[in-house]
């Protein structure tokens, strides 16, 4: 299957989107499969590789953080892995992010293959950046680790829940920012992305995997991590850039009266992709506060994010935080209304 080569640190990442893409893996040597139990429990024939060893992890239950690395690392020293060792990753966003950490550290370093099942993961699986949480909190370690191939086999991400299906347009449409291509094909073909559609999934994966690569800052990003971190965590990543990249469009729109092309375009598409999710919604509205007895008319914005029964997530951006948000979203805080 052709595929295309990304660049990510002076280090090339093969890369490959379609049917099938996990035929791909070439490794003759030793391999260890780190995998989400149901995704391997599910697709585990499609993986045919001689397995030195295998740890299933359970995202639902397991805690992403150094204490769950420590412990892969013992199934690595356990399986005889050394620095001919490929680990291959297979699953969402937890696992290679897991995976990731693992073969950073242990014993200097080990060949790291991305296999990714949902969406989310395939969007940025080329980013070459991984996180770990800390005391609960999400996020809070991070670092780099290249891999050696991002294979993505849309016979195995097509079988994703709708939700997920969502949570990839969000990482999708952030990439888009730095992509005019990908964000029009996003805009003619969001229906077929959400159906999970394999052929247009791999055209979208192809465009955007290359802009994953770059370093680049997220729209979306600031207020995606603030939503993650404001405590109810029903959200997930890509959904809470959705979210991060429709709001601080409204934001900026209310309070500068101005919009950027991508953030108008980006803004519809985030409404027609909610229109396909029945229950799912959004809202803003200006607070006050009362301050010494007295109310402050400008105190700040509530954001909250409901599913129709509960609300997922709500976040509150005091006036004083004003300035930066907007700054950060490309926009001139001075013109402020």
């Amino acid at each position: 299957m052709e595929g295309f080569t990304v660049t990510k640190g002076g280090a090339d990442i093969r890369c490959i989107a379609g049917r099938g893409a996990l035929k791909a893996i070439d490794e003759k040597g030793k391999c260890f499969v780190l995998a989400d139990s149901q995704c391997h429990k599910q697709h585990k024939g499609k993986l045919r590789v001689r397995q030195a060893g295998r740890y299933l992890l359970r995202p639902e239950s397991d805690q992403k953080d150094v204490a769950l690395v420590a412990r892969v690392a013992d199934k690595l020293y356990a399986a005889d892995a050394d620095s001919d060792t490929a680990l291959i990753a297979f699953g969402g966003g937890f696992v290679l992010d897991v995976a990731a950490a693992a073969a950073l550290m242990y014993k200097g370093g080990l060949e790291l293959i991305y296999a990714p099942s949902t969406p989310l993961a395939a969007f940025f699986g080329a980013s070459g950046r991984f996180e770990l949480n800390l005391g609960g909190k999400t996020g809070c370690l991070g670092a780099a680790k290249v891999p050696k191939s991002v294979l993505c086999d849309t016979s195995v991400i097509a079988t994703v829940p709708e939700r997920e299906a969502l949570s990839g347009l969000g990482a999708a449409l952030a990439l888009a920012s730095a992509s005019s291509p990908l964000l029009g094909y996003l805009e003619g073909n969001y229906e077929r992305l959400l159906r999970l559609e394999q052929e247009p999934l791999a055209e979208a994966l192809a465009m955007a995997m290359p802009v994953s690569a770059r370093e680049a800052e997220l729209p979306g990003g600031t207020l995606a991590y603030a939503f993650l971190q404001s405590g109810e965590y029903s959200l997930s990543y890509g959904e809470a850039l959705l979210y991060g990249i429709y709001f601080e469009s409204v934001i900026a729109e209310k309070f500068t009266g101005k919009m950027s092309d991508y953030a108008e375009r980006a803004k519809k598409c985030v409404l027609d992709f909610l229109r396909k999710i029945p229950g799912l919604s959004g809202s803003y509205s200006l607070y006050t506060a009362a301050a010494g007895g007295r109310k402050n008319t400008s105190a700040g914005v509530a954001l909250t994010v409901s599913d129709g029964s509960e609300t997922l997530s709500r976040l509150i951006i005091p006036h004083r935080d004003f300035n930066k948000l907007l700054e950060e979203c490309e926009y001139d805080p001075e013109k402020r209304e």
